[in-house]
């Protein structure tokens, strides 16, 4: 698929400024492998895909190729801009990704108040519904993000150290888990959700597993995760 979106618009893998890298997915992995690849290739890169869009960017703009991950490049200029208006957090200062690109700033609520506007503002009503539609492709399909995406009428995405976030008809939900992990971040935002109203009887069935994952010890299942927030009675 990489290579079709950089073809079309007369690109090759070539033009990709991403690292070398093999899929995430360890069964990808083995097929390549299988295939007689020998060495990671940039277009293996879980980013691969997002580096691709940008290059296509790019020539629709008439904008350099050679240095789109430039902080300074018009598209990077223009990405930074657009997340500041929608997020209301100055994403500076501005790092670099593990795939090379800026790497922007932001909170927790500049997170949620983002994914709400994706979920609502027509600008993007496009890449909303592409995110739904084809969540395997942002996220692959054993990623956490991918169990909850099937049910999650809106756009979706998972973050590096356990952040995941989602909008749906105007509302936003980000969640953060401390340790970095996902599966936590995932209890969060179904926990969130289901407190605002945002999911089916028939959504929170299917998650069950994954709003509450089971805790192990000696190899058994000792317990299940539970949520609690603020104003919660613990009593």
């Amino acid at each position: 698929m990489v290579r079709n979106m950089l073809g079309d618009v007369g690109l090759t893998e070539g033009h990709l400024r991403c690292p070398p890298d093999w899929p995430l997915s360890s069964e990808a992995r083995d097929m390549l492998v299988a295939a007689g690849h020998q060495r990671p290739q940039r277009i293996f890169h879980n980013c691969s895909g997002k580096h691709s869009a940008w290059l296509r960017a790019c020539v629709a703009q008439g904008w350099p190729l050679g240095s789109y991950l430039s902080q300074d490049h018009p598209l990077q200029q223009r990405v930074i801009a657009l997340t500041r208006e929608i997020s209301g957090v100055d994403p500076a200062p501005v790092g670099i990704d593990g795939c090379g690109a800026p790497v922007l700033r932001t909170t927790l609520a500049g997170a949620a108040r983002t994914f709400a506007i994706l979920s609502s503002d027509r600008r993007f009503a496009e890449a909303a519904t592409a995110n739904h539609r084809y969540a395997a492709l942002s996220s692959g399909s054993e990623r956490p993000d991918a169990k909850v995406g099937a049910w999650w009428d809106g756009p979706l995405k998972v973050g590096a150290a356990g952040l995941l976030a989602g909008g749906r008809n105007g509302i936003g939900i980000a969640a953060k888990s401390w340790s970095g992990d996902k599966d936590i971040a995932v209890v969060l935002l179904i926990e969130g959700a289901r407190r605002l109203g945002l999911l089916s009887a028939a959504a929170t069935a299917a998650l069950v597993d994954a709003a509450r994952p089971a805790v192990l010890g000696g190899g058994t299942a000792q317990g299940v995760c539970e949520p609690t927030f603020d104003g919660d009675s613990h009593g």
